[in-house]
């Protein structure tokens, strides 16, 4: 079974579960995707082949377009992919302590089971915390409640302070100047490279004469 087939098969057994919370298969960028007026959910698949088995990894994200529009510019990701970033991002394997897990298949059968599998995983776990952590204020406390914690949903810990002082300042987070100068000092002691500090520095400059919508 190749990837593409494989891949075709087991998003038709999720389109019917995805359609009725909302969501639509975006082809594009492999994801199930439910937008809202401030942004998106997505249930990203990312499939691989290894040996005779497909490898499937299924990663949850959230996307606020106000604190990506504001922070991408100042980050170093591609131009064209801005719109599509996500504000967090995790890997179903790492919410559950796992980081490694895939679900595996070898033919449309297993494919069947890891389709029911995910259901029953976006049904008790997923969907919960797609819609928990789908505010402004809700994403604000997870990156800025306890600043010098790493967090498990952004890959680039750098890329957590950005956010982390734009989502302060769009929820008049009163510790906002507080959080600048703690992340700025970070930086500096995790030895980010000068780029990154200069691009920080910036971004906290435009923030001061930023008004929130």
């Amino acid at each position: 079974m190749d990837i593409i087939s494989a891949q075709t098969f087991f998003v038709k057994q999720l389109i019917p579960f995805f359609r009725e919370w909302g969501f639509k298969y975006i082809d594009t960028y492999s994801q199930f995707r439910k937008t809202d007026k401030m942004g998106f959910q997505n249930v990203i698949l990312s499939i691989s082949q290894y040996e005779e088995e497909i490898w499937i990894e299924v990663t949850l994200g959230i996307r606020k377009d106000e604190v990506e529009r504001i922070t991408q510019p100042f980050l170093s990701n591609l131009t064209d992919f801005q719109n599509q970033t996500t504000t967090i991002s995790v890997s179903l394997g790492k919410l559950n302590q796992n980081p490694y897990f895939r679900y595996k298949a070898e033919n449309e059968e297993d494919l069947e089971v890891c389709a029911e599998e995910l259901i029953k995983f976006m049904t008790e776990e997923g969907m919960t915390f797609l819609e928990n952590k789908n505010s402004l204020q809700e994403l604000d406390s997870t990156f800025n409640k306890v600043p010098k914690r790493p967090i498990l949903y952004v890959h680039n810990q750098f890329h957590r302070f950005f956010k982390g002082i734009v989502l302060a300042k769009v929820t008049n987070n009163l510790k906002y100047d507080e959080l600048v100068e703690l992340y700025y000092r970070t930086l500096i002691h995790q030895k980010a490279n000068e780029s990154i500090q200069s691009n920080f520095k910036r971004l906290a400059a435009f923030l001061v004469n930023y008004s929130i919508n």
